[in-house]
């Protein structure tokens, strides 16, 4: 179990961090109700969100304290490691939207699983 653990985050940052590292890439803004959205800030949720789902759906036990830590510390690392990357650079709301997206993983699975104890619920009063 360990093993697929660090298989996955490995893979998972090796993917963040060289994918980046090889192609330049530039996201667009956009002013929504005088907002400006920053498409990859919105980036950065997405990919660490589907990294908690990745991690539920290989069935890996992801209420383990241990890797809720690891996972915030990864997405730290995923934008520190932008320090180092020459046409790239460090960005604390970057960093933010990461940390954000493991949450909003983790949040999203608490969403899943009551909607689930939910409809069991209603399911066994209608019987």
């Amino acid at each position: 179990m360990l093993f697929r653990i660090l298989l996955v985050v490995l893979l998972w940052i090796l993917a963040i961090l060289i994918l980046p590292a090889l192609l330049p890439m530039r996201f667009p803004s956009y002013r929504a109700l005088g907002i400006v959205i920053r498409t990859d800030y919105v980036v950065h949720v997405t990919l660490f969100t589907f990294l908690v789902l990745l991690l539920l759906l290989l069935r890996i036990n992801i209420h383990s304290p241990t890797l809720i830590v690891t996972l915030l510390i990864v997405a730290a690392i995923a934008e520190i490691w932008q320090l180092y990357i020459p046409h790239r650079t460090y960005n604390i709301y970057d960093l933010i939207s990461n940390e954000l997206g493991v949450v909003l993983g983790y949040g999203l699975i608490s969403l899943i699983a009551l909607g689930k104890r939910f409809r069991e619920k209603t399911s066994k009063n209608s019987d």
